[in-house]
Parts: C-alpha cells; sequence; structure tokens
C-alpha cells in the first residue's frame, strides 16, 4: 500500500507533461496537423494568400516564417482598379553590350607641335555598331583604354570603321579623324593638341587715365570645371526601340580646388603691360578655373574670375577710390556711406584689350556691394567711370523686428 503512495505523485507529473506537450503541439502552426498541410515554402516563393497578424501569430512561428522568405521580399499591397498593372518586365534603361571580335588595336597618341607621346585615357567609339534588341543601329562606345607613354592596347574589336577622343586633348580642339580596325592587329599613331599656358597681360590705369606702373598681383587657381565626356557630337545615336522615359547621367558644371592667394609686387614694361603669370587651356573633362587680384595702396582692387579657355587673356582695368561710390550713396538720415561703420566694397572687373582705343578704361566694370548684416538692406551697384557723377541712391532700411 505504500509503494502505491509513492506512485501517485509520479503518475500526476507524467500526466502534466503529456498534457503541456499536447498544447504546445496544437497552438505551433509549424508543427499543427493543419500546418503540416500548407505546401513548402521554397526561397524566392511567395506563400499562399492568407490572413495572418502578428498578434495571432506565436512569435516562434513569426520567425520561422520570416527566415523562410527572401531578404529583398517586401510587403505587398492590394492593387489598386484605378493603377495600370504593371508589366511583367519594368526596365528603365535596357543593356546595350557591345559586340566582340578577332581583331586587336595598338595605339600611341604623339602631340602634335612637339612630336613626344603623350599618356591618356582614350574613349574608342565604333561608328558602324549594328542594332540589337532593344537598340538602333549607330556609334556606340566600344573600349576605354589606358594608354601610356609606350601605348595601349585594345582587344577582341570587331572589324569596323572606329572614332578616338582623348580625354588629355585640348577641349576646343577638334577629334582626330575615324579609321579602320581590320585583320588580326592594327597599329596606329594619333597626333593630338595638348593644352597650352597662355601667358596674361594687363594694363592698368587710374580713374584719370595715367597708366599705373608698380603694383601687387596675385593668380590663384581655384580649381576646375569638370566637363561631360559623354556622346560626341559626331557620334550618332542609337535609338531605343521601346517606348520608355531614361536620363543620361554625366558630369557637368562639377568644380572643385581652391588655393589661398599669394601676392607679388610687379612692375609694367615699356608698352605699360603687367605678367602675372600663365593660365593652362581645359582639357576634355575639366577646365582650370582661376582669379586674378591686383592691388594698389588705398585704391578699390582689381578681382576677376576666368577659366582657362577664355578666348583673350590681354586685359586693361582700372583701380579706383572707394569713395566715388561710397559718396553717392546715403543713408536715411543724410550720412554718406564712407561715413558709416561699414563701408561698401568695391572692386574692379577687366575688358579685352581693343588695340587703337586710347579711352576704352573709362568703361571698365566697378562693382560696389553691401552685404553686411546691421540697419541697412543688402545694396549694389554696377557703374563705369563714364558714368561719373553718379546720381544719389538711399540705403534702405531693415523693417523692425518684432
Amino acid at each position: 500500500m505504500r509503494r502505491l503512495w509513492l506512485l501517485v505523485p509520479f503518475l500526476v507529473l507524467v500526466t502534466l507533461l503529456a498534457l503541456r506537450g499536447g498544447g504546445r503541439s496544437g497552438d505551433d502552426p509549424l508543427t499543427s496537423p493543419a500546418a503540416t498541410r500548407e505546401p513548402r515554402r521554397d526561397v524566392g516563393v511567395l506563400p499562399p494568400p492568407a490572413v495572418r497578424t502578428p498578434d495571432a501569430e506565436p512569435a516562434a512561428a513569426r520567425e520561422a516564417v520570416e527566415s523562410t522568405e527572401p531578404a529583398t521580399s517586401a510587403v505587398t499591397k492590394d492593387p489598386d482598379p484605378d493603377e495600370p498593372p504593371e508589366e511583367a518586365e519594368d526596365v528603365e534603361l535596357y543593356p546595350d553590350p557591345v559586340e566582340l571580335g578577332d581583331c586587336a588595336l595598338f595605339l600611341e597618341v604623339y602631340e602634335r607641335s612637339a612630336l613626344l607621346p603623350v599618356a591618356t585615357t582614350v574613349h574608342l567609339w565604333r561608328l558602324d555598331a549594328p542594332g540589337n534588341e532593344h537598340w538602333g543601329a549607330g556609334a556606340q562606345l566600344q573600349a576605354t583604354i589606358d594608354v601610356g607613354l609606350e601605348g595601349g592596347w585594345a582587344r577582341e574589336l570587331p572589324a569596323g570603321r572606329y572614332r578616338a577622343r582623348c580625354l588629355a586633348e585640348r577641349r576646343a580642339n577638334e577629334d582626330p579623324h575615324e579609321f579602320m580596325v581590320s585583320g588580326d592587329t592594327t597599329r596606329l599613331r594619333l597626333s593630338i593638341d595638348t593644352p597650352r599656358e597662355r601667358e596674361l597681360l594687363v594694363q592698368l590705369f587710374s580713374a584719370d587715365g595715367e597708366p599705373i606702373r608698380e603694383a601687387e598681383f596675385s593668380l590663384q587657381v581655384r580649381g576646375a570645371n569638370s566637363h561631360s565626356v559623354g556622346r560626341p557630337d559626331w557620334a550618332k545615336e542609337r535609338e531605343p526601340k521601346f517606348d520608355a522615359a531614361f536620363v543620361g547621367v554625366g558630369m557637368g558644371g562639377a568644380w572643385s580646388g581652391g588655393r589661398r592667394a599669394r601676392w607679388k609686387r610687379l612692375s609694367a614694361d615699356a608698352e605699360g603691360w603687367f605678367r602675372p603669370g600663365s593660365a593652362r587651356e581645359g582639357k576634355r573633362d575639366e577646365t582650370p578655373t582661376y582669379r586674378l587680384e591686383a592691388r594698389v595702396g588705398e585704391l578699390a582692387p582689381l578681382s576677376h574670375y576666368f577659366d582657362g579657355d577664355d578666348e583673350d587673356l590681354r586685359w586693361i582695368s582700372v583701380l579706383v577710390d572707394p569713395e566715388l561710390a561710397e559718396r553717392s550713396v546715403v543713408a536715411p538720415d543724410g550720412r554718406s556711406c564712407a561715413e558709416l561703420s561699414r563701408g561698401l566694397r568695391v572692386t574692379s572687373g577687366v575688358l579685352p584689350f581693343r588695340p587703337g582705343q586710347a579711352d576704352s578704361w573709362r568703361h571698365v566694370p566697378v562693382e560696389a556691394s553691401r552685404r553686411w548684416e546691421d540697419d541697412y538692406e543688402d545694396f549694389e551697384l554696377s557703374f563705369t567711370l563714364a558714368d561719373l557723377p553718379l546720381p544719389t541712391r538711399e540705403l534702405i532700411e531693415k523693417p523692425a523686428r518684432r
């Protein structure tokens, strides 16, 4: 009898464990008989439509379902009857692969005048590339070649007409003429014009038209404007065979760089020319930008921004007394701008030199501005010495802050 009483707790414990295990298998949708009848969910295949909410689904089941679905799957929504159905293939821009062939091209690039080898990146365009499933016939960028001083190779080219664009070439020049590629190996030497260094020539005058003979100059390399080196004008467009909008992306107008000004004192030559330095012309993919400054004592300085592709680098300018502008700008209480705690910032620009125009200095643009945070609105004024005397202009007070 005593042994039977000892078996009672053991039987109760076994019964409780059995009941608890049965409850789990019935509640878990992945181990219950109802769940095992669902089709298997392979990676990349969406499950059959079913209404499930996180609250009604145990955490273990949600983790198991999430682990079997691909990481790139997104939450789907019911289709909108007002929206057109999605196409089976939704591609913004179809690929345009190049054809391969059995020809090779060995390319050398030389500077035209110096006859020295040039290291450059070359864009090789096939002019008569046939069309394909998505694109019509036309010019196609076949290869990009890094040509060193000893030359460079392009292989697996189809025979046909080609034309090259060298990024080290002077931006203003025409690209080399087209050529033929055929046979096992075609050897070609291209001659290009590389960017030149051009000297700056500047004449300075006072407000009375007297030539200035001594001045301090600063010529800064401010950076470079990057240009798109996409499809050249001579490369025939390959028209798309599908009705879709696409965007061509290229670099254009990007700017970088900048250096601190370094001043040097210069004297004009017998003809009145200062030689503050030189500027380099632009390449296919970028053009350097510069800032030229000149100053003499308390006169308003010369400040001119330009790039290496400017047509003419012979300029004239004037250095004027800032009071020429400050006397004509007054505050509402009658004080001139020169009497205020903050005056005008006055700078002169340049004009291209034109032989035979003795008084052209009178038409050099002068800019006056006032852009400080005080009681008056920002102010700008443009004039030339031919406009003197300047009419009186009044500063505008800012509205009182509430």
